[in-house]
């Protein structure tokens, strides 16, 4: 069983957060970054159903900046198999479709998934549509989805 899990970069829940100069995002100047809490969730339901399937592979997937990374090495640390980040400074800013498409785009070239796992939400507020546009992309690509 090959298990994809989508996972974000957010600030600590105890992190202090500052807006930063251009307003429209935060200042990340000793702001300490951890896996989202609903995406650990996905990933430890993950790795436990490959694990009572006695075989398969968990690989990780994650969009963003090189900052991910560290992101990553803890989902690997927890457990997961593979990790692949998606990272292009073009796509900075890209609101939450365009961050479906990526996704879907990536899990597509990580090869067949036979169950993704994703949030509906994180810690610092994106929520809800991702997921379900992930799916709808993966359909329109011919590949099984079931919601």
């Amino acid at each position: 069983m090959k298990i994809a899990i989508c996972l974000r970069r957010v600030p600590d829940t105890t992190a202090k957060i500052a807006i930063a100069a251009n307003g429209t995002s935060i200042d990340e100047t000793g702001v300490k970054f951890v896996p989202n809490p609903y995406d650990e969730y996905a990933l430890e339901a993950g790795i436990a159903l490959r694990d009572a399937a006695g075989a398969g592979e968990t690989v990780v997937i994650a969009f963003g900046g090189d900052a991910v990374q560290e992101t990553m090495r803890t989902a690997l640390a927890m457990g997961a198999a593979k990790a692949v980040l998606v990272s292009d400074d073009a796509l900075a800013g890209t609101d939450a479709l365009g961050t479906a498409k990526v996704l879907a785009k990536a899990i597509e070239r990580a090869g067949a998934a036979d169950l993704i796992l994703t949030a509906t939400e994180s810690s610092d507020g994106y929520t809800g549509v991702v997921p379900e546009q992930i799916a709808e992309l993966l359909s329109a690509m011919r590949l099984p989805v079931r919601r």
